[in-house]
C-alpha cells in the first residue's frame, strides 16, 4: 500500500490520518506542534522532520493548514521535492481564488 503523506496534524488533519490508517494506508506526517506529531505516532502513523520529507517519500501528499497562506508558503517550501507525478489535495478552507492561485504557483515552479 502506498505512503499518503499529511502536512497539518490538527484536528482535521488528525481526523483524516485516523481514517487513512483504518484503511489500512500507511501515514507519514508533520505538523510545526511537536504535540500533534505525537498524536500521529500514537495513532499508527509515521511523524517525520518537516514538510519536505513528507514531500520527499509520498506520492500523494494531502494538506490540512490553517490558511491559505500557510498553504502557499508550503507549497513554495515542498515544490521541489515533489516527485513527478505527485498529486496534491488541499483541504485547507480558504478561499477558492486562493487556491487557485497556489495551484498556478507549483505550475509556475515546475517549469
Amino acid at each position: 500500500m502506498a505512503r499518503v503523506g499529511l502536512i497539518g496534524i490538527g484536528l482535521v488533519g488528525s481526523v483524516i490520518a485516523e481514517r487513512l490508517l483504518d484503511a489500512k494506508y500507511q501515514v507519514a506526517g508533520y505538523d510545526i506542534r511537536q504535540e500533534q506529531c505525537e498524536t500521529l505516532a500514537r495513532l499508527g502513523g509515521e511523524p517525520l522532520a518537516d514538510a519536505r520529507a513528507v514531500a520527499e517519500c509520498c506520492e500523494r501528499v494531502i494538506l490540512s493548514l490553517p490558511a491559505s497562506d500557510t498553504v502557499r508558503r508550503v507549497i513554495y517550501e515542498i515544490n521541489a521535492a515533489l516527485r513527478p507525478g505527485c498529486l496534491v489535495l488541499d483541504t485547507t478552507t480558504g478561499a477558492p481564488e486562493d487556491a487557485e492561485e497556489v495551484a498556478h504557483v507549483g505550475l509556475v515552479l515546475e517549469a
